[in-house]
């Protein structure tokens, strides 16, 4: 009977240490807003001063959700940047596409560089005059 009580107690400590271990100990850190990478995009090479350049941008982003774009300027060199929100710590989904239209209205007439953040962390280069 004594060994009964033993044997017992350790089953329930062995389920309880079991139970509590499946509870991710990061619950709720592993979510982050990281650039999507581009896997293509269409982007006008002529528009008027005062009129936005329509872009098309398609994006690889496997588990997040498209959030918005993120553009760093340097001089008429503009990096563009599609943000995505990842959540959860596991991403078991396969690549998906996803289609951005997206406007941006620059100020001054001239030649403009854009670069577009891609899969291999390199940039597409896309050349646009704003007359």
């Amino acid at each position: 009977m004594n060994m009964n009580k033993v044997v017992l107690s350790c089953f329930l400590i062995i389920m309880i240490t079991l139970f509590h271990g499946c509870e991710s100990p990061w619950e709720g850190e592993c979510e982050s807003d990281l650039a999507a990478p581009i896997v293509e995009v269409a982007v006008q090479d002529t528009v008027d001063l005062g009129s936005s350049i329509p872009m098309k941008i398609q994006i690889a982003n496997g588990c997040g959700n498209f959030s918005y774009i993120k553009t760093v300027r340097d001089g008429n060199i503009i990096y563009v940047y599609p943000m995505a929100k990842y959540v959860g710590c596991v991403c078991a989904q396969a690549i998906k596409e996803q289609t951005v239209n997206y406007a941006l209205n620059l100020g001054s007439a001239g030649d403009y560089t854009f670069q577009f953040f891609t899969t291999n962390g390199a940039f597409l280069t896309e050349n646009v005059y704003v007359r």
